[in-house]
């Protein structure tokens, strides 16, 4: 048995444009030994530093081809190349779209593989393919050749024989024992002609990888050489020395060389039938290919005409930069010089001069018609311009309004599923709706009037919304019950409504009066007190005792028939506590600082026996500022938001938030038996009313014309809001409380 002869060459110039890498692999094992010996052969017109991995997509081609194996036990070799020409390609488009910069042309890649004296090949690209075929029938006859383009097709039409297509799916046929297949990149056969090849590698493959790099150093220029030279089993007759080695490295001072390993392999001698000029073959080509290439002659390839190019454009470039270096520095070193400066003054003057009288000359020496016809021109000219500017700012100003059409569209109806949000009560949605069209309001153009009408009308639409949302009743007319001021007590703290009277008080130095309902008269209360604080906020419990919070040891209590304010002592008071409530015999204070509410039992002094009450999120309120205890405890924060709390923990009841949050809301009140809440903000002069079973808001009441908002009282009997403002008493009616 002969070992087959396998040479593979890859010699690249360390300036080539190209990259070329080829590789040769026998059947890994005994299983997958029918396949035979795969090859493959790969240009890509990119730099080595750019492709990187085009070893690795040979070698990917080689393992995709022998693991097709493991589908199909009786898988063939034809079946095995359609499967592995599937798979390369769907790399490759994969590699040039992570590469980007990389075209999918400019890669050609040849595969295929060799059984006995079988050969199946697939191709792409411009690589070619020849089979140098051997006349010889005996070892002592005469050598004849013929070359064989393989990838050259004749046209079915017998007219026109010469014709060639490039065949483009797998090629296969038999070649005969002496028979040299050799795939290649263009630039050797440019380098080399076929004649020459063939008197190189006709005889015996033993040498040839010497005698091509010879070639190959002396032809110079931006090569990338790469080419598989294949041999069947190799007759006893062309053996010449020893066996073939193992790798083949070529490289000299000049050029970089990829070592690839030669694997010999063992095939068996298959003797033909009959003679090889004999044997139908698969490969056919035209008279033209069937003489020697005596004539070729080398033809300048695509890397020749990319290397021409970069040499072009980088002279070009040269001059580029040198004028944009040497340009400034010749105007500098100019201007600097006085005498030079005023030297180019004169120079560029005389240079308009000259300029302005050819023209004029020019034009003087046209004929009257060519003038007439020039200057009727030159006036079409301009009205065609000052036109297009016309047309343009035009078209922009359409685009302008078409865009603020739209946007306003978008605005309405954005409030119009705002409203419809707040008809199906989905409160959150119409808050997201009612903010998302106030934005694009505010980001409307106000450049003319008629844009300022349109933005102030959709303001008022959305205020409309908003306040449906919030149902907001805005009172700029009240009803006057009475003044403190008349009788001297001004600048009262707060008020307390007891049956047909209001209370009256001032913390600065506790002192009350009383005001009619009906009449509005007023009058001062003489109450006799001993070591009491000064008075805070007060309620009315659920006694009907008037109770009020002391910055001293504790409570305050009022008896208007006795006409005396006595303390009640609480222990460990809270004093920085905002708000108390009693319910059933027991004080609850708001402590926001200490993260807690504190409940107290009755004693015989007061109130005793503290006990914190909240038992979870304790930290949430941190914000309170007021309280109401029912069995249930509802804490207001200061953004407007009511809690409700159970048992110390936090229930899922909450009230609904408000668009337009308070800067500061307090003085949260629910007469006895109420089924409202109420709290005052002062800075923006609202009264806000909640639902207590749900948390719904039921309405809010905005005061425009009350300055100086202090308290207010809520009598539901009769369906009024007593409002503290200043001095003065005011009423308002409480008309939607039940809605």
């Amino acid at each position: 048995m002969n070992q087959r002869k396998t040479i593979v060459i890859n010699l690249t110039s360390s300036i080539s444009l190209d990259t070329v890498a080829a590789r040769v692999t026998s059947a890994p094992d005994e299983g997958k030994k029918h396949l035979g010996t795969f090859f493959v052969l790969l240009r890509v017109e990119e730099i080595a530093t750019l492709v990187p991995w085009a070893t690795t997509f040979a070698k990917f081609l080689e393992d995709t081809y022998y693991h097709s194996i493991t589908l199909d036990p009786m898988m063939n070799i034809e079946r095995a190349l359609s499967i592995t020409m599937r798979q390369g390609r769907n790399k490759l488009q994969q590699i040039c779209r992570e590469a980007r910069n990389l075209n999918s042309e400019a890669i050609h890649y040849c595969f295929g593989a060799l059984k006995n004296n079988n050969l199946f090949l697939t191709h792409s690209g411009v690589l070619q393919a020849y089979l140098l075929h051997q006349f010889r029938h005996a070892p002592n006859s005469t050598s004849r050749y013929r070359w064989l383009d393989i990838f050259q097709t004749p046209s079915p039409h017998k007219t026109s024989a010469s014709e060639k297509t490039i065949a483009q799916t797998i090629v296969s046929g038999p070649i005969g024992d002496y028979d040299t297949f050799i795939l290649c990149a263009p630039s050797i056969t440019d380098l080399i002609s076929l004649e020459r090849l063939e008197k190189i590698i006709g005889v015996s493959l033993e040498g040839v990888e010497t005698t091509l790099a010879q070639y190959f150093r002396t032809g110079g220029g931006r090569w990338a050489f790469g080419a598989i030279i294949l041999r069947p089993d190799e007759p006893e007759a062309l053996k010449v020395g020893t066996t073939p080695q193992a790798r083949t490295t070529l490289a000299d001072k000049r050029s970089d060389a990829t070592v690839f390993p030669v694997t010999p392999n063992k095939w068996p001698i298959k003797r033909l039938w009959q003679s090889i000029a004999n044997l139908p073959s698969h490969f056919s080509a035209s008279k033209k290919y069937q003489v020697s290439y005596t004539n070729l002659k080398s033809k300048p390839n695509m890397a020749w005409r990319l290397g021409r190019l970069v040499r072009q454009l980088g002279s070009f470039l040269i001059l580029v930069a040198l004028l944009v270096i040497l340009a400034p520095i010749r105007l500098m070193a100019t201007i600097l010089v006085k005498e030079k400066r005023q030297q180019m003054q004169i120079v560029y003057k005389m240079q308009y001069d000259i300029l302005v009288s050819r023209i004029v000359k020019y034009l003087k020496s046209l004929p009257r018609s060519a003038q007439r016809l020039l200057v009727i021109s030159l006036l079409f000219a301009f009205l065609f311009v000052q036109s297009l500017v016309f047309l343009a700012a035009r078209r922009e100003r359409e685009a302008e309004i078409v865009d603020r059409k739209n946007r306003m569209a978008k605005i309405q109806e954005q409030l119009d599923e705002a409203e419809s949000n707040i008809i199906f009560h989905n409160t959150k949605m119409a808050v997201a709706l009612i903010q998302g069209a106030e934005e694009l309001i505010n980001n409307l153009p106000q450049k003319t009037h008629e844009q300022q009408q349109a933005i102030i009308l959709l303001k008022q639409s959305l205020e409309e919304t908003r306040n449906h949302l919030e149902r907001t009743i805005v009172i700029n007319t009240s009803t006057m019950v009475g003044e403190a001021s008349s009788i001297g007590f001004t600048d009262p703290d707060g008020l307390l409504l007891m049956d047909d009277q209001i209370l009256l008080y001032r913390g600065e130095n506790n002192s009350f009066a009383q005001m009619s309902i009906k009449t509005g008269a007023t009058k001062t209360s003489q109450i006799t007190s001993a070591n009491i604080g000064r008075l805070k906020n007060g309620i009315k419990d659920e006694e009907g005792r008037l109770v009020f919070m002391q910055n001293g040891r504790g409570l305050a209590v009022l008896n208007l028939i006795s006409n005396t304010l006595s303390p009640e002592i609480v222990e460990n008071a809270r004093l920085t506590a905002p708000a108390f409530s009693i319910y059933n015999k027991r004080l609850y204070l708001l402590d926001p600082i200490g993260r807690q509410i504190w409940r107290y039992q009755k004693t015989a002094s007061g109130y005793g026996r503290v006990a914190p009450w909240l038992k979870g999120n304790t930290d949430a309120i941190a914000e309170g500022n007021g309280l109401i205890v029912d069995g249930s405890v509802y804490i207001l924060f200061k953004n407007g938001i009511v809690k409700k709390y159970d048992s110390g923990n936090e229930t899922a009841w909450g009230a609904q938030t408000l668009l337009k949050p308070p800067a500061l809301a307090e003085r949260l009140q629910a007469p006895i038996g109420s089924k409202s809440l109420y709290a005052l903000d002062r800075a923006s002069r609202r009264v806000f009313v909640w639902d207590r079973i749900d948390g719904h808001l039921v309405t809010q009441y905005s005061l425009p014309n009350m300055q100086n908002l202090k308290d207010f009282a809520v009598d539901e009997k009769n369906n009024l809001i007593y409002i503290l403002n200043g001095s003065e008493v005011l009423k308002i009616s409480l008309t939607l409380t039940n809605n």
